[in-house]
């Protein structure tokens, strides 16, 4: 990707220290790049953000232990005491600013718990414990907050605050609920953790597809119900080898699966259809090119959820041609989406579902389209998620490899 050259924008105020401003330039010009998939959302993060950690320290240190894990992730110098460092005062400042806070406050602390999630991405850890634990901080926050809950328009009460507040709020709120999908595609949630996606994720008049993540919020309901089942399954599973016979629990629940399956197959008929609807804060902001490409992006994550049905609930073979027809379906998808190197791109989104078609892959030819696009991915936007993505990927083959050979 375009490196920010080693200079710092005379914009960034000098109260701070020129390795602070280092950073916070390197935010600007580029993390932020690489953090969003589209350019608005990229105007967000720098609009919303920026100026709110100049005066609240936790949000500073956030942006800029963010700043510092991208530029590890690119080959940039960084120091890993200095990223270390960034992330304890962070969670230390966060900790002390929690007690005593106002409704502003409040937001700028669920802002601070969402980029710590970011800088886990960045750093190549898979959602897991430490992401989970600021996700469930910032949902809880929001859940609580009745800036939050107050849907219609995104507005907060008259009493409250201006526009910028006002969209500071409807973009955290998207925020969560797109980084709640990541885990729910990633591993166990637990259940009120769901809950809260979902009732965060709600609109009255239906659907959208979620900028963020290019997935339909119609799949959240899905992803939710099919992480149940594979709990449920994992559950009677164990069951059923500590008490030595079959379990009659698998019936309802292979039902269940057959008929998401058949949900899923009936959403990914219709979502083609080119008047694609996107929340309202971006509906008009985005051109009918880059429309198309979160039609593709979408339609990658329902060939997940075929996946995870497919795979983890129904118990089907990874060289089952449905499950292939799907991996295979991601690469095609996947490959028609345009990696802009210099500018915020749908691509950003893609590095769960191919990850996770990569899992489930069996045929060669897809294997090695997976680890193109994923080199692509990192080479034009440099998410250290996306680098070790590769490595567990290769991993994963390599392992497999030396099992069927061990075996003949």
């Amino acid at each position: 990707m375009k490196l920010s050259p080693l200079t710092v924008s005379p914009s960034i105020p000098y109260g701070l220290s020129y390795g602070q401003r280092l950073l916070l330039d390197h935010f600007l010009f580029s993390t932020s790049i690489a953090s969003s998939s589209h350019e608005i959302l990229q105007t967000r993060f720098c609009s919303l953000l920026v100026p709110k950690a100049l005066t609240h320290s936790h949000l500073l240190s956030a942006l800029l232990c963010l700043a510092a894990v991208h530029r590890q992730s690119i080959g940039l110098h960084q120091s890993d005491i200095q990223v270390a460092y960034l992330r304890w005062s962070t969670i230390k400042l966060l900790s002390s600013a929690l007690p005593n806070r106002n409704s502003e406050d409040e937001s700028l602390a669920i802002a601070t718990s969402l980029l710590l999630c970011l800088c886990d991405l960045f750093a190549g850890i898979r959602p897991a414990s430490s992401y989970n634990m600021h996700l469930r901080g910032g949902g809880l926050m929001l859940t609580e907050s009745s800036l939050a809950l107050k849907r219609d328009d995104d507005r907060l009460p008259a009493a409250v605050g201006n526009d910028n507040e006002v969209r500071l709020v409807g973009f955290l709120r998207q925020m969560y609920v797109s980084f709640g999908i990541t885990a729910m595609i990633s591993g166990p949630v637990i259940e009120a953790e769901m809950a809260r996606i979902l009732l965060l994720s709600g609109l009255p008049n239906g659907s959208y597809v979620d900028i963020f993540t290019g997935c339909s919020t119609d799949l959240i309901p899905i992803f939710s119900e099919i992480r149940r089942l594979i709990d449920t399954r994992e559950a009677v599973e164990t069951c059923t080898c500590e008490w030595g016979h079959p379990c009659t629990e698998l019936d309802p629940l292979m039902q269940k699966g057959q008929k998401l399956v058949q949900q899923v197959l009936s959403m990914l008929a219709n979502s083609g259809n080119p008047d694609i609807r996107f929340h309202r804060d971006f509906q008009d902001a985005i051109d009918h090119d880059t429309a198309r490409e979160y039609i593709l992006l979408n339609q990658c994550y329902h060939h997940v959820a075929l996946i995870f049905l497919y795979c983890q609930v129904l118990r089907k073979p990874s060289n089952a041609l449905m499950v292939q027809q799907a991996v295979h379906s991601i690469v095609s998808l996947g490959s028609s989406i345009r990696f802009r190197k210099t500018k915020a791109s749908p691509a950003v989104a893609l590095t769960h579902p191919l990850f996770l078609a990569g899992s489930a892959a069996t045929v060669k030819a897809d294997r090695e389209g997976l680890l193109c696009l994923l080199h692509e991915l990192h080479r034009s936007f440099g998410c250290g998620l996306v680098k070790s993505s590769m490595e567990t990927l290769r991993r994963e083959w390599e392992e497999e490899a030396n099992a069927t050979s061990a075996s003949r």
